[in-house]
């Protein structure tokens, strides 16, 4: 397969927002703030394509108040791609193309996804914090952090 990574396309959107609904069932992103996401920071939704098709994308936001961090809002890959190294992928190539606007990479994962902590702990993450009611009630997550100030060269 040729794998490539890179920003999304306008025209890739509406793919984007299937395999989020696939990945994750409900509750998951609308289409619309896709749409919004690549109107406002075009360079912050990647995908990774294999001949045109989307396999995996990755959606991320600036945060105002703190200028030099990233969140990773969403890192999603199509369930029949799953363990094929994709996520590594996507998340590596797109971390070190923002590594020279950006000090640290921040997203939240399920503490009982213990594929995604692996995966985030191998390209550099740790655990930052454990949050009980995250988006709310019984919604658990761990906050795993990137920070490339500490990174020896």
């Amino acid at each position: 397969m040729n794998f490539r990574t890179g920003p999304a396309t306008k025209a890739e959107i509406a793919a984007i927002a299937e395999l989020e609904q696939a990945a994750f069932g409900e509750p998951c992103y609308p289409v619309f703030l896709f749409r919004q996401a690549y109107d406002l920071w075009p360079e912050l939704l990647w995908c990774v394509r294999d001949d045109n098709q989307v396999l995996a994308y990755l959606l991320a936001a600036p945060m105002l108040h703190r200028p030099k961090v990233l969140n990773i809002m969403s890192v999603a890959v199509a369930p029949t791609q799953q363990g094929k190294g994709l996520g590594q992928l996507l998340v590596s190539s797109f971390c070190q193309s923002q590594q020279e606007n950006f000090e640290l990479f921040w997203l939240t994962v399920d503490p009982k996804n213990s594929s995604a902590q692996r995966l985030y702990q191998r390209l550099g993450f740790t655990i930052a914090r454990y949050e009980e009611d995250y988006y709310h009630a019984g919604e658990p997550r761990l906050v795993m952090e990137l920070d490339l100030t500490h990174k020896s060269e």
